[in-house]
């Protein structure tokens, strides 16, 4: 979906109700495929899963620079849309919110 526009995309993923562990075929496979056009990816995580995903991120980025090259963390989705707003201009429509 982010190859049908041109424009960056930032993206949300929220691990919050998911454990997500990734392997080292599975980090390749991402570096390998990560469009050109992709953001920042700030991740919602519950807070007592904060430190190790940290951990997770700094080993990641050795392995696969372009697939953790930007990565942010919340605890809410509402933090993300924030951190998005204030680091990259993103502008969300009032539906967009609800």
């Amino acid at each position: 979906m982010l190859k049908s526009v041109s424009h960056p995309v930032h993206l949300i993923i929220d691990e919050r109700t998911i454990k997500l562990t990734l392997s080292s075929s599975d980090i390749k496979f991402l570096e390998k495929n990560v469009p050109p056009n992709q953001g920042a990816v700030v991740m919602v995580v519950s807070k007592s899963d904060l430190n190790y995903k940290k951990v997770v991120q700094n080993m990641g980025k050795k392995q696969a620079p372009k697939t953790f090259a930007q990565p942010r963390f919340a605890l809410t989705i509402e933090e993300a849309r924030q951190i998005l707003k204030e680091q990259f201009g993103v502008q969300y429509s009032e539906s967009a919110l609800s």
